[in-house]
């Protein structure tokens, strides 16, 4: 039974540190950028590896915010604009990587991507511009 006490003891500590890294994180984004530095000299000491994970965490977090605060359209457009078979084929769009074109008709083109979350071939469609516009 020393084991399962192994385990318990891993188990909480575990849960300590995620505790630590998410209150350490949640302190540095409150902050402004540029007191990121020293708080985080602080907050982590010499321990390295806490203060790796929370960078990571907070990369992550200004990423998400950065993705999260433009537009749609903007996406959209970015993702879009001035495209060509050649353009989309290697690009991800959310959640699909787009592979190849099966099929372009009246209204759009149709490509094999790639749902990389749930690791499955899917067909998306593309409209052309007249379909795509909300009127």
């Amino acid at each position: 039974m020393a084991s399962a006490g192994i385990v318990e003891a891993s188990i909480k500590k575990f849960v300590k540190d995620i505790s630590k890294i998410e209150e350490i994180c949640h302190a540095a984004m409150e902050l402004a950028p540029e007191e990121r530095e020293e708080f985080l000299a602080q907050a982590c000491g010499e321990d390295a590896e806490l203060r790796r994970e929370v960078e990571s965490l907070l990369a992550f977090e200004e990423k998400a915010e950065e993705f999260i605060e433009s537009p749609p359209e903007d996406l959209a457009e970015d993702f879009f604009s001035h495209r060509t078979d050649q353009d989309i084929i290697g690009k991800t769009l959310n959640n699909y990587r787009v592979l190849s074109l099966l099929g372009a008709g009246g209204m759009g083109e149709v490509y094999l991507a790639e749902d990389t979350k749930l690791d499955r071939k899917v067909a998306v469609k593309f409209l052309n511009d007249e379909f795509s516009k909300d009127t």
